[in-house]
């Protein structure tokens, strides 16, 4: 399979504290299981970022016939400008989360719908939005916590479509 890998610094393996990964994580085993992969993720990226980066890539790399991409999603904080103009609105703070992220899905449905490479999504600094949540928007949610999964142990979550991360 042809995969791309979208997000931050949490797509792109384990650092060494240095300027190198000790481990390129998914893109490693993906690789070692035979896969071809392009790792496309930017430490520090924003959500709507990678959404852009999603659509610029695959459109600049239209000679490959992506199978699928994964997408970690981050914290909405890093779009500062855009959490703080919801918050004004709602005056919610507890809806400024749920309302970017749902942005985030409907472009990242929208961007799918273009290039139709389906889009599985991982929480990776962030816990996703409930995965029938994010059904809704046509994406997979494979991982809902990439966090929980890792630093707990917690071996229980399922995507939306019956995945098991363990």
């Amino acid at each position: 399979m042809n995969v791309a890998i979208f997000g931050d610094s949490f797509a792109n393996g384990e650092s060494d504290m240095s300027y190198h990964n000790a481990h390129f994580g998914l893109t490693q085993y993906l690789m070692d299981d035979g896969h071809f992969v392009i790792n496309f993720s930017r430490q520090g990226n924003a959500n709507n970022e990678t959404t852009r980066d999603y659509a610029f890539n695959l459109r600049q790399n239209g000679h490959i016939k992506w199978d699928l991409a994964f997408v970690f999603q981050t914290e909405p904080v890093r779009q500062g400008n855009v959490w703080f103009r919801i918050l004004q609105e709602t005056n919610d703070i507890t809806q400024v989360v749920e309302i970017m992220y749902k942005d985030f899905y409907s472009s990242l449905r929208d961007e799918q719908e273009r290039y139709n490479v389906p889009i599985y999504l991982i929480g990776g600094t962030t816990d996703t939005l409930a995965p029938e949540e994010v059904e809704k928007f046509d994406l997979k949610c494979i991982c809902q916590s990439l966090t929980n999964l890792v630093k707990t142990g917690f071996r229980t979550l399922l995507g939306c479509h019956g995945y098991v991360l363990i």
